[in-house]
């Protein structure tokens, strides 16, 4: 008797697995967001043993909280049950800050921006999720431009960008038509196709204006643009490849300066935002989401500015990657979070008509969403279509970008010093900056050598 009661529960049992598995099947929750260009919801639910959807209260380190927070209402409407605990940190601090907390035995946040050089250095602590295996995320989802931003040094998705940040050159079309003989952005990238044109160009505009006007502000301009179109690793094997990383940025510098192509208005300063509402310089890098930060806000919206690809072709810059702590408690919340932010259609709309960013989900812009979701019309910049420019030109050149790795740093540190000397000191060498940064390198990270 007994026997066959067991027999009949093992039955029973199997037979309610069974169900189950062909319930899970059947239930369109369980397929991946690649099969969904409208949703990317159905990933999350997927995620779930349980196969109720993410709850949970996760905490966020980022510096955008009107953006970031602003959401909530419309990420409710699919993920009713997951909250975030909001702390604005600034990215200068975040890196610092992370460290500290981890060094005092401190519960580090579930979720946090990683951006600029700290992202090497984030992606590669051995602290996140691998996406891929954690949440079975898709890297056919996004661009493959932003691969070697968004992973670890073994290759592996640690982060996705939660906006994306291409970028080229926006100008003032009075000093261009002024000195250059056209606004046309099309005309323009034919003038300056590479950064010799630009020199050369930029010594003309120098001498035709009694120095009155620079093509850039900075050398700091100059070098944010240049080096993120060199896809060179800075680090291989232990030592830093000044050679091919660093170095041809630098002589490009060292040009302009010899030819008065920028100016001494030093980027993210005073008198560099102010230069906005001036005729002092020709173009500013420019990416997706400055254009909000920078253009419209030190401006007059009187359509003066225009868009072009940058001379030596399109970079990223910016676009900070949303990275989940692996040993998150709610690493499920804090997933749907950034796959309803990143990865669907409510958040890539959301980020465009709230923020005017523009999403990595590569969904948004096949078909006959591109010019549904990408056109933006700016009064700054008068009747130029500068989303479409930026989705249909900027973002379709060979876009290739450097692998982020864990002392880029302590890299761009040393070389932003030697840009300001470049800028500040005619009489500083290229010899020189090789011995300075030698020489800081080893002050600052004794395990590195320079090739």
């Amino acid at each position: 008797m007994k026997k066959f009661l067991c027999v009949l529960l093992s039955l029973t049992m199997v037979l309610l697995l069974a169900a189950c598995s062909s319930a899970a099947a059947n239930d369109p929750s369980s397929n991946s967001a690649a099969s969904d260009s409208d949703s990317s919801a159905a990933a999350s639910d997927a995620s779930s043993e349980s196969g109720e959807k993410p709850s949970g209260t996760f905490t966020m380190w980022a510096w955008d909280e009107g953006a970031l927070t602003g959401c909530m209402d419309l990420l409710h409407e699919t993920y009713p049950d997951v909250n975030v605990d909001y702390l604005n940190v600034v990215n200068e601090e975040i890196l610092q800050k992370m460290q500290t907390t981890i060094a005092s035995g401190m519960a580090i946040p579930d979720l946090w921006w990683s951006d600029g050089e700290n992202r090497g250095k984030f992606q590669n602590m051995g602290i996140l999720c691998n996406l891929e295996e954690e949440f079975g995320f898709n890297p056919d989802l996004v661009f493959d431009f932003l691969k070697p931003l968004s992973t670890d040094a073994a290759g592996n998705w640690v982060a996705i960008p939660s906006n994306c940040a291409i970028a080229g050159l926006s100008y003032q079309r009075d000093l261009a038509e002024q000195y250059l003989g056209t606004s046309d952005p099309d005309e323009l990238e034919k003038l300056l196709p590479d950064w010799d044109a630009f020199i050369a160009k930029g010594k003309e505009v120098n001498e035709k204006s009694g120095g009155a006007v620079r093509m850039l502000p900075s050398a700091s301009d100059a070098y944010q643009i240049i080096s993120l179109q060199n896809s060179t690793s800075y680090v291989t094997d232990g030592a830093v490849d000044y050679t091919n990383a660093l170095q041809p940025t630098l002589d490009i510098l060292f040009k302009m300066r010899e030819n008065n192509v920028f100016g001494d208005a030093e980027i993210w300063g005073t008198a560099w935002y102010a230069s906005y509402a001036e005729s002092k310089y020709i173009f500013y890098p420019t990416a997706t989401w400055s254009v909000r930060w920078q253009n419209e806000s030190y401006s007059e919206p009187n359509g003066n500015w225009g868009l072009m690809t940058a001379p030596g072709g399109s970079f990223v810059w910016g676009g900070a990657n949303w990275v989940i702590a692996k040993d998150s408690e709610v690493k499920d919340a804090a997933w749907a979070y950034v796959e309803w932010f990143s990865l669907s259609e409510a958040g890539a709309k959301y980020m465009q008509e709230t923020c005017s960013w523009y999403t990595p989900y590569k969904a948004m812009y096949e078909g006959d969403n591109l010019e549904t979701y990408a056109s933006n019309h700016s009064d700054w910049f008068g009747d130029q279509d500068i989303g479409l420019k930026l989705w249909t030109d900027i973002a379709q050149d060979d876009i290739q970008m450097r692998q982020v790795g864990e002392y880029d740093s302590v890299v761009n540190e040393i070389a932003q010093l030697i840009v300001k000397s470049i800028q500040s000191d005619s009489a500083f060498t290229s010899d020189q900056a090789k011995t300075t940064f030698t020489s800081e390198l080893g002050s600052r990270d004794s395990s590195l050598t320079v090739k």
